[in-house]
């Protein structure tokens, strides 16, 4: 999983909620598995704050610029909680509030931890809410930290980019948000074993071991499901690429050797 759905792009900390700057990253769906295709957004409130943004995968593997796409006047409800903050990030930057309802009893606490009632329970506070640094919400009023629940409405960037990456094998996976060759955010993403969508194609590294000695057999051929696929190397290892999810025959062959399916070992399948 990734630790993060909403980063904000202008800052150097990877907190969620850390600063409040106009672009935001948005990893769209959290829940990943091998061959699922991963989708980011980085949103803005102008096109102009998106057109020198790019994405990378590892050192050298550019996602390209990405789709640039701008949409209107599009809202978005959330329910936010103070918890002795001034302010709080939302999952987008906003260019204006629509509606805040208090979900909870809202407490204001001064600098002495005095603590007055802010909003009761039900209440309309819209009004005594501003919008601070393009995505983050607080109190007009300064000098007090708030507690309690907050549902609200609002109306969302117009502009976003879009980037898409499908990984093909589990494991970790880093991504930058690059503007002008620099770094601005750096993104981990983990898939985790055992995980295919189906129908999905996903690459595997299979190697060839002595069964008694565990010494690497280089040369092998492995063949998948009747298909020679290639020759193991000096590792005794065969990259197998765009294996579909599911169930697969293996068949393994090398000089001085029984084949793999003549032997007694259960080694004739494998699922990915």
């Amino acid at each position: 999983m990734a630790e993060y759905s909403t980063l904000v792009i202008d800052f150097t900390t990877e907190t969620e909620g850390d600063g409040c700057g106009d672009r935001l990253l948005e990893i769209v769906d959290s829940s990943y598995a091998i061959g699922k295709r991963i989708e980011f957004k980085a949103w803005a409130l102008t096109a102009s704050r998106l057109n020198n943004l790019s994405m990378q995968y590892g050192a050298s593997r550019p996602l390209g610029m990405g789709y640039l796409r701008t949409i209107q006047n599009s809202s978005h409800e959330e329910s936010i909680s103070f918890e002795g903050t001034e302010q709080i990030q939302l999952t987008y930057p906003a260019y204006s509030i629509i509606s805040a309802v208090a979900k909870t009893d809202i407490i204001k606490i001064d600098n002495e931890q005095t603590g007055s009632t802010f909003a009761t329970r039900g209440s309309n506070i819209a009004s005594k809410l501003i919008r601070k640094g393009g995505s983050c919400i607080g109190m007009r009023e300064e000098g007090y930290v708030l507690s309690g629940t907050i549902k609200i409405k609002y109306y969302k960037a117009r502009c976003y980019r879009r980037w898409y990456f499908t990984p093909r094998s589990a494991g970790d996976y880093y991504f930058y948000m690059m503007e002008n060759n620099k770094i601005l955010k750096t993104v981990k993403v983990t898939i985790p074993e055992g995980e295919t969508l189906a129908g999905s194609k996903v690459d595997k590294i299979i190697c060839v071991k002595d069964y008694v000695s565990l010494v690497v057999q280089e040369d092998a051929y492995i063949y998948i499901d009747g298909v020679m696929r290639g020759q193991t190397d000096e590792d005794g290892c065969l990259l197998v690429r765009n294996l579909e999810a599911g169930a697969h025959t293996i068949r393994i062959t090398k000089s001085g050797y029984l084949d793999s399916d003549e032997d007694d070992l259960a080694n004739d399948e494998f699922t990915v």
